[in-house]
């Protein structure tokens, strides 16, 4: 008799947190980042999800706060696409009323069967749950694979 092997954690990052995870300038987004980058969860991302993250990691006000290259940025999407689930952009999701572009994140987590989705924005926040899926902080997630806050 084999034993199936556990699924992994799997989440939806906004693209708020997907950018504090590139950039992981305090001790807990680099804890994140090195439990990402060892396989301790994994990233569900749509093309949607991406395109809004290539053109946030453009804003000139992100690019000059964070010094950010053009090589930084490609490195980071790269980095992004090699490592994360991507699903097809199948769903339409029409949840969120008052900031519309949200939406793309609740998509992805359904289409992926992600378990969390992990946001800091209080639109999504304030669902706490939607469908099977929990959404959460950074924080929570820190906590959940063993991170301290």
């Amino acid at each position: 008799m084999s034993l199936a092997t556990p699924r992994r954690l799997l989440v939806v990052l906004d693209t708020n947190v997907l950018i504090q995870l590139a950039l992981a300038i305090s001790r807990l987004l680099r804890f994140l980042r090195q439990a990402w980058l060892q396989g301790r969860f994994e990233v569900a991302i749509s093309p949607a999800i991406l395109d809004e993250l290539r053109r946030v990691l453009h804003y000139p006000r992100i690019q000059e706060t964070f010094n950010l290259s053009e090589d930084d940025i490609a490195g980071f999407l790269f980095e992004i696409q090699k490592r994360a689930f991507l699903t097809a952009d199948l769903y339409q999701v029409f949840a969120v009323q008052r900031d519309t572009s949200d939406n793309i994140f609740l998509a992805c987590a359904l289409e992926s069967q992600a378990d969390y989705l992990v946001t800091e924005d209080s639109h999504l926040r304030s669902l706490k749950h939607y469908h099977n899926v929990q959404i959460i902080g950074i924080e929570q997630l820190a906590e959940m694979i063993g991170g301290k806050t």
